[in-house]
């Protein structure tokens, strides 16, 4: 698996992400976005969180930090997660960086909207949306999934009754495009139940 860092295209993208930290703009955060959803390595349904949860689960916090993938790479998650790793490794000025980081790129995504059918929020994995429901402090109730005009939307039903939508378009074409001839329904039922997992190992509580 190619990591980020090791391309022309990757230094690229990393001063994009560069950029958007410096003078946060839904423009400057789309021009990271967009660099990584044209990578060939583009896979928002990669396992590539689950092993880095792997290597904190193992207390390999110096593999953690290092695993980096184009998927991870926008990923507020795995930079908290990474976030966890330097705070173990007792370097709290790399911990803040990752933070700081996390929470820029969750700015970001709400930059790109405001959350109702006109206006999603544009996500680059539905783990994207699951952390974004965390930030809001709200708990996911239903999915649907609903497409229009060339355009996938994951429409969220929290516990408290509120809706967001979530423009997935790019995450649903390289779904089908990894998944093959996988029907709707199956489709639908892996978003599901991407959103329904809720971190509980005891390191997760780093994000309170």
């Amino acid at each position: 698996m190619e990591r980020v860092g090791t391309s022309r295209k990757s230094n690229r993208m990393k001063n994009y992400l560069a950029k958007f930290i410096e003078e946060p703009t839904k423009e400057n955060f789309l021009l990271v976005r967009n660099d990584i959803v044209s990578d060939e390595n583009y896979n928002p349904y990669s396992k590539d969180w689950d092993q880095l949860t792997d290597l904190l689960d193992a207390e390999k916090y110096e593999e953690a930090i290092e695993f980096s993938t184009v998927n991870l790479f926008l990923s507020p998650r795995a930079h908290l997660y990474k976030q966890y790793a330097y705070e173990k490794l007792g370097n709290q000025n790399y911990a803040d960086i990752e933070g700081m980081i996390a929470h820029r790129i969750m700015d970001g995504i709400e930059m790109t909207g405001d959350g109702t059918i006109e206006n999603p929020y544009l996500v680059t994995s539905i783990i994207d949306e699951s952390d974004m429901l965390m930030r809001w402090d709200e708990n996911f109730f239903s999915q649907s999934l609903k497409h229009s005009n060339n355009k996938s939307f994951d429409i969220i039903t929290t516990v408290s009754g509120k809706e967001y939508y979530f423009d997935i378009t790019d995450c649903y074409k390289s779904l089908e495009k990894n998944r093959g001839s996988n029907n709707r329904i199956d489709l639908m039922k892996e978003i599901e139940t991407l959103l329904e997992e809720k971190p509980t190992k005891k390191w997760w509580e780093f994000w309170k």
